[in-house]
């Protein structure tokens, strides 16, 4: 049995040395690769213009609170209408930086400070389709009309401001005269339109996160360290500017959260940022991660390359 098992090292060693051979002469470098963006556009989209034109921009009592453990305190200060011009500045640069469109065009950006918003014409033109009549075409674009569900369904009231403006069944927040001039004064190809910004955000203990670690909000939360999450919403709409059209609508919610070792709630908040630097810093990331999303950009990655040794090896590889 001895000898067997010194016939079996012998037999074991030099397979070992060929190994670390082999793993000595591979070596690694990094190069870029190109990601894909999310939206499948046009490859003759080569300018676009971009636009602020959050409605969301007062103070909106759907996204003024936030959470501490299982109290919910309210911020009256519109912190989101700071996070919101942050989020689409950082878009912009990003989606400049990506160099996937020849052109980048800001458009002065509305503002929604006085003006409420009404969707009465996309509801009743919505009720003027006959869903039962095959031959009648759908008059409404489905793009718009989701889009006016998901706002009214998240509206601030609307009745302390002195103006009002009508979502358009076909364009959204615009008109169709109004993407007309957009594309006469840009002669850009594509208008990508930054229509509304909301973020919700609290901070948890470990213990109260191992209390409701059942529910799906803390899945994926670890339940040994208190945790600070930021959920992003934003509302963008884009139009091909050439067909005077809207074409898509996208709700991208992004979920950006830190977390550290914390022995309970007072800890936590001494530990994790600020409130504020919080949520204006997952704006920061959630602008540049919609760049990531509309348009094919770089990232360095390493790979692993052989040298020399085996010529087997070298025979296979080439």
């Amino acid at each position: 049995m001895l000898r067997f098992s010194k016939l079996l090292l012998l037999l074991i060693i030099p397979v070992i040395l060929q190994s670390c051979y082999s793993l000595s002469n591979t070596s690694t470098l990094k190069l870029e690769i190109v990601v894909p963006g999310k939206v499948v556009l046009p490859h003759d989209f080569k300018t676009v213009a971009v636009r602020y034109n959050n409605a969301n921009i007062t103070l909106n009592p759907f996204f003024s609170n936030y959470v501490e453990d299982n109290e919910t305190l309210k911020d009256y200060s519109n912190l989101d209408s700071i996070a919101s011009e942050i989020y689409f500045q950082n878009f912009v640069s990003q989606l400049k930086n990506h160099q996937y469109f020849d052109s980048v065009i800001e458009l002065e950006p509305m503002n929604y400070s006085d003006i409420g918003l009404n969707d009465s014409l996309v509801y009743a033109q919505f009720r003027l389709i006959e869903p039962t009549d095959t031959t009648t075409e759908l008059q409404i674009n489905k793009e718009a009309f989701q889009f006016a569900r998901f706002v009214k369904s998240l509206s601030n009231p609307d009745s302390l401001k002195s103006k009002t403006k009508f979502n358009d069944p076909e364009f959204g927040l615009y008109s169709q005269d109004d993407i007309q001039k957009i594309a006469d004064s840009t002669n850009a190809d594509l208008l990508l339109s930054f229509d509304y910004y909301g973020s919700a955000d609290g901070i948890f203990s470990p213990k109260y996160i191992r209390d409701l670690s059942e529910k799906y909000i803390f899945s994926t939360f670890n339940l040994n360290e208190a945790t600070e999450v930021v959920y992003v919403l934003s509302g963008w709409n884009f139009y091909d500017l050439k067909k005077s059209e809207m074409i898509y609508s996208h709700i991208k919610t992004d979920t950006i959260k830190w977390s550290e070792p914390a022995y309970n709630l007072k800890n936590a908040k001494k530990i994790l940022p600020p409130r504020k630097d919080a949520v204006l810093n997952a704006a920061d990331i959630a602008g540049s991660n919609f760049a990531e999303f509309v348009a094919p950009h770089w990232i360095e990655v390493e790979r692993m390359y052989y040298k020399s040794g085996q010529i087997e090896m070298k025979k296979q590889m080439s």
